[in-house]
């Protein structure tokens, strides 16, 4: 597990490309998105989608900032619900490459998989609802992360370089 929890994506410098497919039970076919993860210098996950709309998302300890190019630039901040922390705290961590010490109090489950390993995550208050973190990767470098929620929703963000 000691390996697992040091990975890191395949980061080169402050960004880091995704692609996200988006499943839920009302939708034929999954959704995609695609565009680049970065740090700010307060910590803040900043989640830049371009496609398919143009979308900043910040994610801070306890806000959530909303930016859509569709909706005239116009922008939203939320507080994270507390349903959501761990979910949302998790990204920020694993994908911002902090102090991975907090996920060790989580509940987890290591498996082999054919192309590496998969790490389950999971706090023990979530166990009724069925959130979850799914990190899966090969060696010391995570490939992707699937948020899996209550309601059958799921979103698998895989990780590409953006570096030269």
């Amino acid at each position: 597990m000691a390996e697992a929890l040091a990975a890191q994506p395949p980061q080169n410098g402050t960004s880091l490309g995704y692609r996200e497919e988006i499943f839920h039970p009302a939708l034929k076919a999954p959704l995609l998105a695609r565009g680049v993860f970065e740090i700010s210098a307060d910590g803040s996950l900043i989640r830049h989608q371009e496609e398919p709309e143009v979308e900043t998302v910040r994610i801070g300890e306890n806000f959530i900032f909303m930016r859509r190019e569709s909706d005239g630039g116009g922008s939203n901040i939320l507080p994270i619900p507390s349903e959501l922390e761990f979910l949302f705290s998790s990204l920020r961590v694993i994908v911002g490459q902090a102090d991975r010490a907090a996920l060790k109090a989580y509940d987890h489950k290591l498996l082999a998989t054919p192309s590496g390993w998969s790490l389950a995550l999971q706090p023990t208050a979530a166990a009724e609802t069925g959130d979850r973190i799914v990190v899966e990767g090969c060696g010391r470098t995570i490939e992707a992360i699937e948020l899996q929620f209550r309601d059958a929703d799921r979103r698998r963000i895989s990780f590409q370089n953006t570096g030269p």
